[in-house]
């Protein structure tokens, strides 16, 4: 259920746009009768449930978009090179690396870690990034050794 607030702001839109489109009188009693007859009320219940997938991708891929951004930002702040990255991501999971890596920047290599890496995974790859600069030898030894 829709919460009352937002409820009553989306009729007081619906009827304001009702208003504004400039129906007669008849087409408007013509209009209430749909509602009540549940036709029109069951075409808007099913466009509004198609394009609300299309907003649910599109939140998907913003989301995604956003975390790509967080790693390249990480690299880029840690100076981390492609071979680095490449070993990063072999360290926590060799098939997460696209065909032919070495032709493939590092948005590209990303890219394709995120389309395949579970939520955890991708979050490891966040937090060895974020310490990699660190002195840990462990770590240092994931991002410089591994070709």
């Amino acid at each position: 259920m829709i919460e009352s607030s937002r409820y009553k702001a989306f009729l007081r839109l619906l009827f304001g746009t009702v208003v504004d489109s400039r129906l007669s009188a008849k087409e408007m009693r013509q209009l209430a009768e749909e509602l009540r007859r549940g036709r029109l009320a069951d075409e808007l219940a099913y466009m509004i449930e198609n394009v609300s997938q299309h907003f649910q991708l599109s939140d998907s891929r913003a989301r995604l978009s956003d975390e790509i951004i967080h790693a390249e930002n990480i690299i880029k702040a840690k100076k981390l090179s492609k071979s680095s990255l490449v070993n990063i991501i072999l360290s926590i999971d060799d098939d997460l690396l696209p065909p032919g890596r070495t032709n493939n920047s590092s948005r590209q290599i990303l890219d394709y870690f995120l389309a395949h890496s579970t939520s955890s995974q991708f979050q490891k790859l966040l937090d060895v990034l974020e310490a990699s600069g660190d002195p840990d030898p462990y770590l240092r030894g994931i991002t410089e050794t591994r070709d």
